[in-house]
């Protein structure tokens, strides 16, 4: 099961331009024409012209400190190992489309993967893809914990840039001290998606060293699943204990 903590993502976007109603134009020409009404009405009309052109030019510097007040902006937004909130990019929709699930809003936990087929018992569902990491790499990335090295500090300096969360709720252990995780969305597929529930319908499979020799994590249904039905897996304890105190993972 996960070991670390809640994951949180948020979606890629710029900064929101600064917009003039069409109608404030109209007040402002108003109020400079009433403030000068023993002028003649062209110089009225010029001190319009000359206020709203300095706004303008003033217009791309409140961009610029809007930029700076916004806080950083990633792909993805879940409040569990699933998926992202309501509204943000998704993540190997094809994929699931090709798996037979659908990606879309699980109350009350951001997005989860549906069965978009009817399903028997001990089928597989789809494999848990990111990037493998030692527990090494896991806790000098994630806690800061023993040495962290150069090619540590170039992946977070990565994720920084490209705006992806450091914060290890999509890392699976798949045991020999391997770990997949799903964090980045370059990295990872649907299965990211898959929400947890005290009555799973689903089951986590792993192997360290798998076809190849490389770790694997894969889920099967416990039992015949209908269309319609969240596709949902038991997180494990382990999950609970870690999660940083005061959060709500679900």
């Amino acid at each position: 099961p996960p070991s670390c903590d809640v994951h949180q993502a948020r979606s890629s976007a710029g900064p929101a331009r600064v917009g003039v109603h069409p109608c404030w134009w109209h007040t402002v020409g108003t109020h400079l024409a009433s403030a000068h009404t023993r002028a003649p009405a062209r110089m009225a009309r010029r001190n319009a012209l000359a206020f709203a052109t300095a706004l303008a030019l003033a217009l791309p510097l409140l961009d610029a400190r809007s930029v700076l007040r916004q806080p950083v902006r990633v792909s993805m937004c879940a409040r569990d190992l699933s998926g992202a909130s309501v509204g943000a990019a998704l993540v190997d929709v094809e994929g699931a489309a090709a798996a037979g699930a659908d990606i879309r809003p699980s109350p009350g936990k951001g997005m989860g993967a549906f069965a978009a087929r009817a399903r028997g018992a001990g089928e597989l569902v789809g494999d848990y893809v990111g990037e493998i990491m030692s527990a090494r790499e896991k806790d000098a990335r994630y806690l800061g914990l023993g040495e962290v090295a150069e090619a540590d500090r170039a992946w977070i300096e990565s994720r920084r840039q490209r705006g992806v969360t450091v914060s290890g709720a999509y890392i699976l252990g798949v045991g020999g001290d391997i770990f997949v995780d799903a964090e980045d969305p370059q990295h990872s597929n649907w299965c990211r998606y898959l929400n947890h529930d005290n009555a799973p319908n689903i089951a986590l499979k792993t192997l360290p060293r798998g076809l190849g020799g490389k770790p694997r994590a894969w889920f099967v249904t416990l039992r015949a699943v209908q269309a319609g039905e969240e596709l949902v897996f038991d997180y494990g304890d382990d999950y609970w204990h870690d999660s940083a105190p005061g959060s709500s993972p679900v």
